[in-house]
């Protein structure tokens, strides 16, 4: 079917068409379409032969030349799939392109019955007259093993013999009819330890287990060795790869396998105990379930002894402790990329310049999803992990916060209030012991920290937030770090008094805030929540060594961590620590496994943005005058408050665009003189208060732009038109009809009863339309009329009006042509597609009406401002606007500044007129305050790119240290067996994640060294001193040495 869509459309053109036909498996042709390049460029040609024609040589492979490559991806492929043309006279080459689903249907045609009887196979019943293939002694084979790959039917014997260390193994013997299923212990196998699968003289009993495997729970028989010296009974189960439930007697027991597994399905994919349990017991005996042990219990606190035993033995707590160590919640994984003195890189190699670069960033927030019930506790109830991972160390904190209970009413109430989480309005408390957590990640790569989460009992007040920032944060102090900074949703409300409140909680979490140089901000998608003078403050946007961070690393952790938010809601509070905080382990764990190729994505982004935002920046920076800019640069960027107001360079002033209506409500505050002529005639017209003919006079002139607004649209009619169309406009006509009689009613009121309007310029339609009706206001009266009929006062008060409706006007032009000309760059550099192209232009046409609608509404007061005639500088200030000088800014700019030959063009007067008295400044004020933010977003992309790099070093230097600590640890003397090579292991384990980073961080950095002074922005010396920051910084952070 051709997509060559309807042609027929007016201004359309049609599209071209490759007439050549592909083929589907059908058979069906497909006709392959490509818009029109209307410039030519960049087009690919095929290459003629000196005859002439388009042939080519049946030997050139078109799919390895880039040319063709761009030529084909530029099809429209409404398949989703890649399309290849057929040009003229090349002979296309056959796609074999294989998706899931045909393969589905591939193997649900041709395979299916194979693979039914390749698995009927399994259940065939042995050879008859064979022997065992593997003893030969003539025994029937009437036994196999359903866990063994490729199962054999061998004797009794044998299969006993093979599966003396697989004693968990699940095994069948034939009947004579099928398969049926037994056990290993029902065979007589009897599982000893302590001699390598031989029997111990020693030791006469045996003992009955239930195991918990991969494969459901089995029954086995265990001798224990009996020699005097041997280890316990739960010992030797574990040295034989099974965690027993009990630690004296044990009756039951799960594979050290299962308890893995178990623990990575718990928390990777989060599922529960119960869950985990029931596809046990499934396994166990389908069909039977009754059959299979009740072991529930067991297997969740065996689970939460294995997966601490494993933390333990993963932390090196049993090794001695290194020089120098320090061990507070040693359990924990901490964030490898960002810094930490001693571990990834060294102060004294830092320069002055290059230290706010290696600033730890704290990312704080609340999550009212991860609850617990409230239910009984048992008074002995333990948290195994408690204080040495994520959660604060409980009985203190408690303490804390009943200390400091009532306190969250008495905060002061800020300006910006809109908040739920400072108004303890988030969620509803009832039935519930633990409302939510909060919780602190780092920033940039939303790691959680080390001793940074609470549980809220009700909501997010100070004393829960206070504990937990200043726990992670005297906790990332004692590790090292040496600079802080803090995101939080509401830190315009919580750091104002955190310095007083930090001292008052308990001495071991205090840490000094001047010595961190603690800063910190909201959020980049937060902010908007927030009023002006909180962004001014502490928007990310407008901080320097800070990159393009967000301060959003909570809220991704959230999304992981709430998926087992029903289950842990169920829990004991002990087992609910300890469940959370293995989950998030497991979440740093695979963070910092991954986090070179993260941090590689990043600076691929942050190149791209760079050399975009820089580029703006040059092209706004050039088109502006440079003794301008010279001064901008020498001033500061730091927030300032003026009077009650907080600003910056980045706001402006604050009256950007003033409408009419806080014009009126301004005049309404200062006193007028008495309105000319109320005391000079003897006229009984009432004289209402200004301010209520003010109103009236911006009514009628929003009415006379809703009827220039009904006249454009009614213009568009065609007797074509739908009757929908037509009844549109005739409604609106009579809504318009009832305006106007209003108006006029209103108009006695304020000018008496005076004849039609008079003055010769004004103009009139004969037409019946209400569009086109007289609105009689003063600018359409001679002014010996509006004298004799006292209405003085109406025309001065319209002539203001007009005057504030033109410079709005212009305002509003100037907005516009700004918006067109980003639109149109953003359409050239990026868009690409008919669909996409088409959505551009419709929002440019969209932009052209905008402006001829402002031009129309500038044009309309300006004609009535000059009919008033009250003052005569009014046809110097509001000129004519003709379609000429509806041009972008930056059209003008170029032409003046950047072409030859062009020192008599002159910028359009709207670019430079003193329409008002502070339109001049409000233009310059306003490409002041872009000319920052450019600048600004340019520096930041400039300081990610710095930051990702340095933070590839840190992974580097982090697992290095990693590498030699562990090195260190499998050298002391007096290991107990296998310490020292667990050690080794470990150590090589962090040495391939350093090699790792080492080859993805070459690319990075070689990135950066390509990077010259001509591809920055210009900024004067400042890219040049930061480029050989870079430099530097990479030659002190010795990144090459492995």
């Amino acid at each position: 079917m051709s997509r060559t869509g309807n042609a027929s459309h007016t201004g359309r053109r049609k599209p071209v068409v490759f007439h050549h036909h592909t083929s589907d498996s059908r058979g069906a042709g497909v006709t392959i379409q490509r818009k029109r390049n209307p410039t030519g460029k960049n087009r690919f040609q095929p290459p003629t032969t000196p005859s002439g024609s388009s042939a080519l040589p049946p030997a050139v492979d078109l799919r390895e030349r880039p040319e063709v490559d761009d030529f084909l991806r530029d099809f429209d492929d409404q398949a989703g799939e890649e399309s290849y043309a057929t040009l003229d006279g090349i002979e296309p080459q056959k796609a074999n392109k294989s998706t899931p689903n045909r393969q589905l249907q591939t193997w649900l045609t041709q395979h299916l019955e194979s693979v039914i009887l390749a698995l009927h196979a399994a259940d065939a019943a042995p050879a008859a007259g064979q022997s065992c293939p593997f003893c030969n002694s003539g025994s029937q084979p009437r036994f196999c093993c359903q866990t063994c790959l490729e199962p054999v039917a061998v004797c009794k014997a044998c299969l006993l013999s093979r599966h003396r260390y697989l004693p968990l193994h699940r095994v069948r013997a034939w009947s004579g009819i099928c398969w049926e299923d037994t056990s290993l212990m029902e065979l007589g196998f009897i599982w000893s330890l302590g001699h390598g699968g031989q029997s111990c003289e020693e030791s006469k009993s045996v003992s009955t287990l239930w195991v918990g495997d991969v494969f459901g729970y089995v029954q086995v028989k265990i001798r224990y060795c009996g020699h005097a010296g041997a280890p316990s009974k739960p010992i030797q189960l574990l040295r034989a790869g099974l965690f027993p439930c009990s630690d004296i007697e044990p009756q039951s027991a799960f594979s050290l396998s299962m308890l893995g597994h178990f623990t990575l399905f718990s928390t990777v994919g989060k599922i529960s105990g119960h869950r985990y349990d029931s596809v046990l017991t499934r396994q166990t005996n389908t069909g039977f379930p009754a059959s299979a042990p009740n072991r529930y219990r067991e297997l969740l606190f065996t689970q939460r002894k294995f997966a601490y035993a494993t933390a333990m033995k993963r932390s090196g707590r049993l090794f001695k402790a290194l020089p120098g160590a320090v061990f507070p919640q040693s359990l924990a994984i901490n964030c490898v990329a960002c810094p930490r003195a001693g571990v990834n890189f060294r102060p004294e190699d830092v320069s002055a310049e290059e230290r706010p670069y290696f600033r730890y960033f704290v990312s704080h927030d609340g999550n009212f999803r991860n609850r617990r019930k409230a239910k009984r506790i048992d008074p002995d109830d333990i948290c195994l992990t408690d204080g040495q991972m994520y959660f604060v160390k409980q009985e203190p904190y408690k303490k804390w916060v009943a200390q400091k209970k009532g306190s969250h009413s008495d905060r002061p109430r800020p300006d910006c209030d809109n908040h739920k989480a400072a108004q303890d309005k988030f969620a509803r408390w009832g039935g519930l012991d633990v409302t939510g957590v909060g919780a602190c990640t780092c920033a940039r790569h939303s790691l959680f920290l080390p001793a940074g989460m609470v549980d809220f009992d009700k909501g997010e007040s100070w004393a829960n937030v206070d504990y937990a920032i200043a726990s992670a944060c005297s906790t990332l102090v004692a590790w090292g770090v040496i600079l802080l900074a803090i995101t939080y949703d509401i830190f315009c409300h919580w750091f104002p008094g955190f310095e007083s409140r930090l001292k008052e909680l308990p001495h071991e979490l205090y840490f000094n805030i001047v010595l961190t140089e603690l800063i910190g901000g909201i959020p980049r998608f937060h902010a908007a929540g927030h009023n002006e003078a909180c962004r001014v403050r502490y928007s990310l946007n407008y901080m320097l060594y800070i990159g393009r961070i967000e301060g959003e690393g909570c809220e991704r952790a959230w999304a992981y961590l709430n998926e087992t938010a029903e289950s842990t809601s169920e829990k004991s509070p002990g087992a609910r620590w300890d469940a959370i905080n293995f989950i998030v382990g497991d979440w740093n764990f695979e963070k910092i496994i991954t986090i070179v190729l993260f941090i590689l994505g990043k600076f691929k982004e942050a190149k791209r943005m760079h050399e975009q935002q820089s580029g703006v920046f040059k092209d706004l920076d050039s088109s502006l005058p440079p003794a301008i800019t010279a001064e901008w640069r020498k001033e500061s960027t730091a927030p300032r408050k003026v009077g009650k107001t907080w600003t910056s360079v980045y706001f402006g002033s604050r009256d950007w665009g003033k409408s009419i209506e806080d014009t009126l409500r301004q005049e309404q505050l200062v006193d007028e003189p008495e309105d000319l002529g109320s005391s000079q005639t003897g006229s009984s017209l009432p004289t209402p208060k200004k301010n209520e003919l003010e109103r009236w006079l911006a009514k009628a002139i929003e009415l006379e732009n809703a009827l220039d607004k009904l006249r454009v649209d009614a213009a568009q009619l065609k007797p074509n038109s739908t009757i929908r169309q037509h009844n549109s406009i005739n409604d609106r006509r009579k809504l318009m009809i009832a305006r106007v009689a209003a108006h006029r009613l209103e108009r006695e009121r304020f000018m008496g009863v005076l004849a039609d309007p008079d003055h010769p310029e004004s103009e009139r339609v004969a037409s019946s339309d209400v569009e086109y009706a007289e609105l009689g206001l003063p600018s359409a009266y001679r002014s010996s009329t509006l004298i004799d009929g006292n209405c003085i006062p109406a025309a001065q008060a319209e002539a203001l009006l007009r005057r504030l409706t033109c410079d709005d006007s212009l305002k509003t032009v100037r907005h516009l042509l700004g918006a067109k000309s980003l639109a149109l760059r953003y359409k050239r550099k990026n868009l690409t597609g008919k669909r996409a192209t088409t959505r551009a232009e419709k929002l440019l046409k969209d932009l052209r009406e905008q402006v001829d609608k402002a031009k129309r509404r500038y044009s309309r007061s300006r004609d009535a401002l000059l009919r008033l005639d009250l003052l005569g500088s009014d046809i110097r200030t509001y000129q004519e606007l003709k379609a000429e000088h509806l041009k972008m800014l930056s059209d003008y700019l170029e032409n003046e500044s950047g072409a030859v030959g062009q020192g008599s063009c002159e910028i359009a007067w709207i670019w430079r007129t003193e329409a008002a008295s502070n339109s001049e400044d409000w233009m310059i004020d306003a490409l002041k305050v872009e000319w920052f933010r450019a600048r600004q977003r340019a520096k930041q992309w400039e300081e990610e790119l710095i930051l990702l790099k340095r933070e590839v070093v840190m992974a580097l230097k982090s697992f290095q240290h990693e590498q030699r600590e562990w090195d260190e640890r499998s050298k002391q003397a007096g290991l107990p067996p296998g310490m020292a090579e667990y050690a080794s292991r470990k150590s090589k384990f962090f040495e391939k994640l350093a090699s790792d980073a080492h080859y993805h961080g070459n690319s990075i950095v070689s990135v950066i060294f390509t990077v010259g002074p001509d591809s920055l922005i210009a900024m004067g010396n400042f890219a040049v001193a930061r480029l050989c920051g870079i430099i530097r910084l990479t030659k002190s952070l010795n990144l090459w040495d492995i």
